[in-house]
């Protein structure tokens, strides 16, 4: 089922080189302070409005991957050299709404 961005592509944008690819563990620290640079500006797009943990990024991150693994969901980030930039996700329903997804966007405020 995956497709050509399953492999990690580089892309050039305004002459950055940009990478997407699936997250990894490794990914931890830059996810956990992409989601909080969301957190601190307010972003709109979020269910919460506090902080992160490390932890809990530690625990969303082996969750994603998981569910990436299974099928269940699939996932790019955009690495602008190490630093996240970006990321989206879309998940597939289950049950009754297997035919329903859900499509996730979030871009860092100084790259949108």
């Amino acid at each position: 089922m995956c497709i050509k961005l399953c492999k990690p592509q580089t892309i050039v944008l305004a002459e950055r080189k940009i990478v997407l690819r699936n997250p990894r563990p490794s990914d931890a620290k830059t996810m956990f302070e992409f989601i909080n640079s969301l957190v601190k500006e307010d972003a709109p797009i979020l269910t919460s409005f506090k902080r992160v943990t490390f932890y809990d990024e530690q625990k969303w991150l082996k969750e994603m991957i998981r569910h990436i693994k299974e099928n269940k969901t699939h996932a790019i980030v955009a690495f602008l050299g190490e630093e996240a930039i970006a990321n989206t996700s879309v998940a597939k329903g289950r049950l009754r709404h297997g035919h329903v997804a859900t499509l996730g966007i979030a871009v860092k405020k100084n790259y949108r």
